[in-house]
């Protein structure tokens, strides 16, 4: 049987040409969302590809990046800063997180503020 779609690393591109579209359609193996413990840029772009418009079971589309709550981030973090001490220890929770990539992405930005 054959079966067209993306299943290696070095089919993945953020722009696929025709024939490239062509061939791999819109089948994609899931496999390719496993990474490293320490991944690399290339991992974070195939993962932030596939999942950007990833339909889960249910039919919702998950339509995520990494970054994109960066403006979010840095205005909830001002009112934070407002609101507590530098040196007081927050405990933050993620309790709808799939993947923590949100959670990843703030964190740099939280302990720039407070302290660890």
């Amino acid at each position: 049987m054959i079966r067209f779609g993306i299943h290696r690393r070095e089919q993945c591109s953020s722009t696929p040409g025709p024939v490239a579209r062509l061939l791999h359609g819109h089948r994609v193996s899931y496999r390719l969302l496993q990474s490293p413990t320490l991944p690399t840029a290339a991992d974070t772009a195939i993962f932030d590809n596939i999942v950007y418009d990833l339909r889960l079971a249910n039919g919702v589309y998950t339509t995520t990046w990494s970054g994109r709550f960066r403006d979010f981030d840095a205005w909830l973090t001002a009112h934070l800063r407002r609101l507590f001490p530098a040196d007081r220890a927050l405990r933050v929770e993620e309790w709808g997180a799939s993947d923590a990539a949100t959670s990843a992405d703030w964190l740099p930005v939280l302990h720039v503020t407070f302290r660890a």
